[in-house]
């Protein structure tokens, strides 16, 4: 072994202890990334789709060398050894980083996955708490269309004793994101699988710079958002909406693929999937199904959101929307206990012409993202879910 493969081992060693802190307090380690009966499924589901690092070991390993160097970077213990400088930006020398550079950069890497992380949380809790205001045959249609199964209404994570599930799906998102821009800063993305667009780019720029113009860590919860959470909005939903993704030009199949692949694996820690690193922001408790689920499950929150978004209508039938939505109760949210209401407290049958137009435009959003379009990140997950549940 050389002596810098030996440096390596020693800080990887280092940032794994049984005793490092994890980014979740009460994580559970019993629990396996995947279950024997979905292994056949899943990876039929590579091979058949074309995720390029299931096929090509060279991708992969520069995906899992890539995500430890993001891991140490923005954790508590850095580690050049792990985390060297492959800044496209930077002022010294390549490969002459100095101690104080070091640290000032490391730093500004821990600043902005947290930055982004909080500017998500407020995100994703803002539009959780609004997809309670939908009626219930409206939340029913997303669901159907998500599952593609007959099923109830969709029902968000918004309440105080859905805290837990909510961040550590929240963190399927935010571990995206958060890799995403710290690799697109390190010029690593087309080594990684990854060929983007100039507008998909341009982005990501546009968080990065949210980030360093109003970026702030440690800000209350219940803050007006700003442009950070508007930047990583902005980015998700082109993700969502997307009517062509591949591998290549989607970061968010590319992540499913990533999330699939690292699930089968059965060799060494990657830290995706398992194993113990200083300040993961992956949970290491939640399988590949759940990450699935909390995946699909906000691709069902972003196509009620722009469903709203891009409805062209009146004046006067917009209003009596946003009224019939601001009169819903949600106090029932802020309880210590499950205190949902039965759908059958909602009267409202969506049957003004308002409601008819706005139902109307929610089938179409539903169908493009969510199912019927095979193309879409959300037609995938559901493929997925329905072959892991075997529902055929």
């Amino acid at each position: 072994m050389t002596s810098s493969a030996n440096a390596r081992a020693v800080a990887l060693q280092e940032s794994t202890q049984t005793s490092t802190p994890t980014q979740w307090s009460d994580e559970r380690w019993d629990v396996p990334p995947i279950k024997q009966s979905d292994r056949a499924r899943y990876q039929q589901w590579l091979e058949s789709s074309g995720f390029p690092a299931a096929s090509n070991p060279q991708v992969w390993e520069a995906i899992c060398t890539n995500w430890i160097s993001f891991l140490s970077a923005t954790g508590t213990i850095p580690k050049p050894e792990l985390a060297p400088c492959r800044k496209v930006v930077t002022w010294e020398p390549r490969g002459s980083e100095s101690p104080q550079a070091r640290a000032k950069r490391f730093k500004q890497d821990r600043k902005t996955r947290r930055c982004i992380q909080e500017a998500a949380w407020l995100m994703f809790d803002e539009l959780e708490t609004l997809a309670e205001r939908w009626p219930v045959p409206v939340r029913t249609i997303v669901n159907q269309a998500g599952l593609g199964t007959a099923q109830g209404p969709f029902e968000s994570w918004a309440a105080k004793v859905n805290l837990r599930k909510r961040r550590r799906g929240n963190s399927i998102w935010t571990g995206l994101v958060c890799f995403l821009i710290h690799s697109y800063d390190e010029g690593t993305l087309e080594e990684m699988g990854l060929k983007l667009s100039e507008g998909l780019c341009d982005s990501i720029m546009d968080v990065t710079e949210a980030v360093v113009w109003h970026g702030g860590i440690g800000q209350s919860p219940n803050r007006t958002r700003g442009p950070v959470e508007d930047a990583v909005e902005e980015l998700l939903m082109e993700l969502i909406t997307d009517p062509k993704a591949t591998f290549q030009t989607n970061p968010l199949l590319w992540w499913v693929g990533i999330l699939v692949q690292s699930s089968l694996g059965t060799g060494r820690d990657d830290y995706i999937s398992r194993g113990r690193f200083n300040i993961n922001i992956l949970p290491m408790d939640v399988d590949i199904r759940g990450r699935l689920e909390a995946l699909l499950h906000y691709c069902q929150v972003f196509v009620l959101h722009c469903t709203m978004q891009t409805w062209k209508t009146s004046t006067v039938q917009m209003d009596e929307v946003r009224g019939s939505m601001a009169t819903i109760d949600l106090e029932w949210l802020n309880a210590d206990n499950d205190q949902r209401p039965p759908p059958s407290a909602d009267t409202r049958n969506c049957q003004s012409v308002a409601w008819k137009d706005l139902v109307k435009h929610l089938r179409e959003q539903s169908k493009s993202f969510l199912g019927e379009k095979p193309r879409t990140v959300g037609e995938q997950l559901r493929l997925l879910l329905e072959e892991s549940s075997g529902v055929s």
